[in-house]
């Protein structure tokens, strides 16, 4: 009997044994493996996602702040019973700036991805730096067509904006075609903000049987337009196209009222297209045209209401709904690939999440359907143009 007792013992022991080993084993099995690196968020803590925008409003007017304020609202929610904290970064629309955020911001590793940046500029300077940390990254506004090219792109990189080519056939289309303008004026700033516009542009016009009768480069933040309105008006030009940023198409709006080139239509681009655009110029903005996403529906209407509650102001442009988005794809792309851990963690790995977001197919945006390609371009693609008729912006033209 004892002996019996003995022999039940031992194989009580070794079968104790044996299922602690299977236990250890499910563990390990339980734990992702990802060839770009495991981010895990411990129990009690937040999802943290990075927002990297331009808040600078001398350079980019309210814009980089409306998208922050897009992040932050798609963010009130939680992931798995997990809790989603923005982390606020002014990333500027400077190259060497933006370089060496990326650089800070990377060394992070409990950040999940990254809602940025708000200028081409920026993006194409950030890019590699993640791309080697393996930091996934959707832009609400970078639209230059180097970032999404086949051989130029990088894996990281996804973005929401219209392509700039797209924005700029639409200005060469509206003004041979609507306007009937034949011969144009090109203004740029010679940075990756304006290069795809001017470029684009100058194809799709002179293709329909226009003149590119001059281009002209000024410096952002440029104090006068004076000599460079003077020179435009020596060319004669029926239309001038000119997808500046906010504050440089203020400037140029007020002094082309005054200028001898004040016949010629002012033509922008979706920077321009903001409440704060209308109330800086002033009486100089009625008549302005401006390329701009197009926005209309009931979801981004409920959006615009959420955000005049909570920030107790209204958006004045359709940038909030870009950061809505490029944020709400992040963390719906998460909360599909996330494993919650035996101790309570989330685990997802960066690859995942990475291929995740790039094969995102007809998902119901506040910016329309959107449908990623596999270099990164998942805007909507949906563009109009309007004319500040009466103090307000007004779609005059829908392609």
């Amino acid at each position: 009997m004892q002996r019996t007792r003995y022999i039940l013992l031992i194989l009580i022991s070794v079968l104790a044994v044996l299922l602690t080993g299977c236990a250890a084993m499910q563990t390990a099995r339980a734990e992702v493996e990802d060839p770009w690196g495991v981010v895990t968020v411990p129990r009690g803590e937040p999802i943290r996602l990075l927002s990297v925008t331009a808040l600078d409003e001398t350079v980019v007017g309210g814009e980089g702040l409306e998208q922050l304020r897009g992040v932050q609202i798609a963010a009130n929610r939680r992931i798995i019973g997990f809790e989603v904290e923005v982390i606020e970064r002014d990333g500027g629309c400077e190259s060497g700036r933006a370089s060496g955020r990326a650089v800070s911001d990377t060394l992070n590793k409990r950040i999940a991805a990254a809602v940025g940046y708000s200028c081409s500029t920026a993006c194409s300077a950030a890019v590699s730096t993640y791309e080697t940390a393996r930091f996934t990254m959707v832009s609400p506004a970078c639209g230059a067509a180097d970032l999404v090219d086949p051989v130029l792109h990088h894996d990281i990189f996804l973005r929401l904006a219209a392509d700039d080519t797209l924005e700029a056939r639409l200005a060469a289309q509206f003004a041979y075609e609507q306007l009937g303008a034949r011969r144009a004026v090109i203004i740029h700033d010679g940075t990756l903000e304006t290069s795809t516009h001017l470029a684009a542009f100058d194809a799709a016009f002179t293709a329909l049987g226009g003149t590119i009768a001059g281009v002209l480069r000024i410096e952002q933040g440029t104090e006068s337009f004076g000599t460079t309105l003077s020179q435009a008006a020596l060319h004669n030009p029926d239309v001038i196209y000119a997808p500046l940023l906010l504050p440089d198409s203020v400037r140029l709006a007020r002094e082309r009222g005054m200028s001898t080139a004040a016949r010629a239509a002012l033509l922008g681009g979706r920077r321009m297209a903001s409440d704060e655009f209308i109330e800086q110029a002033g009486a100089q903005a009625e008549g302005v045209y401006a390329i701009t996403p197009l926005l209309d529906s009931e979801r981004a209407d409920d959006l615009a209401r959420v955000y005049e509650t909570r920030f107790d102001t209204p958006p004045t442009s359709t940038a909030f709904a870009f950061g809505y988005d490029a944020a709400s794809l992040i963390l719906d792309a998460i909360e599909e690939i996330a494993v919650v851990m035996p101790d309570g963690s989330l685990q997802f790995g960066r690859k995942a999440l990475q291929d995740a977001l790039h094969t995102t197919a007809a998902y119901p945006g506040v910016t329309g359907q959107i449908t990623c390609s596999e270099w990164g371009d998942c805007s909507a693609g949906a563009l109009a143009v309007q004319q500040v008729r009466r103090g307000e912006w007004t779609a005059v033209y829908i392609p």
